[in-house]
């Protein structure tokens, strides 16, 4: 039976006591949209790998609580990718990062990383930076839920694209697509892997592409 699924963050789920909380705008989504109550069963993700079968025992004003019937699913035993993508996203224009938030997810990129760059024309007032941080996390975490992975990617605040770069360890691989390039394809990049994949950092420019500095 396919149950309806709910992320809840993992300090909202006290698996010694059995017991867990639903809060915020899901509330709202559970109990006046899907018109579920006490006694319905849920499936409840924390976003960090773990998935449970839960019983809905009361529901009040902002806040659902859930009683842990059965630990579903593990990180070890999930449907996550092996391959860790990182994707540094300059910042289009418009609602596209949200799509790109959601489509990613979908795909398994693990962290998202707004990219600041000379071609960016979205210009986010210092106030706002955060809101929207915080809501493009909400995005990822939504497109959790639909696609059923059990980890939630972090999508962290917008950055310049030079200190990100700055900032890849050494032994992962950052991976630039760029229109000018005629020596190293893709193609080559992926044969020349040893072993498992190193986590890989794919960088995309906003309208225009990145510029040659």
């Amino acid at each position: 039976m396919r149950r309806n699924r709910f992320y809840v963050p993992p300090e909202q789920i006290y698996p010694a006591q059995n017991a867990a909380f639903i809060q915020g705008p899901e509330v709202r989504y559970l109990s006046r949209v899907l018109r579920l109550g006490p006694g319905d069963r849920v499936r409840i993700f924390n976003g960090q790998g773990e998935e449970y079968l839960a019983q809905i025992q009361e529901l009040s004003g902002q806040r659902v609580r859930l009683a842990l019937e059965e630990l579903l699913e593990t990180q070890s035993t999930s449907r996550e990718a092996d391959l860790s993508i990182v994707l540094c996203q300059g910042i289009p224009k418009g609602d596209k990062m949200e799509l790109i938030l959601q489509k990613g997810t979908e795909l398994g990129v693990m962290r998202f990383i707004p990219l600041l760059t000379e071609r960016t024309i979205v210009q986010l007032a210092e106030a706002r930076v955060e809101k929207r941080q915080q809501r493009w996390q909400r995005v990822a975490a939504a497109a959790s839920r639909q696609c059923q992975r059990v980890l939630v990617p972090q999508v962290e605040t917008a950055r310049p694209l030079t200190e990100v770069l700055e900032s890849i360890p050494p032994g992962e691989l950052g991976l630039i697509p760029w229109e000018n390039e005629t020596e190293m394809s893709l193609k080559k990049v992926i044969r020349n892997w040893i072993g498992s994949p190193p986590p890989v950092w794919v960088f995309i420019g906003p309208e225009g592409g990145f510029t040659t500095t």
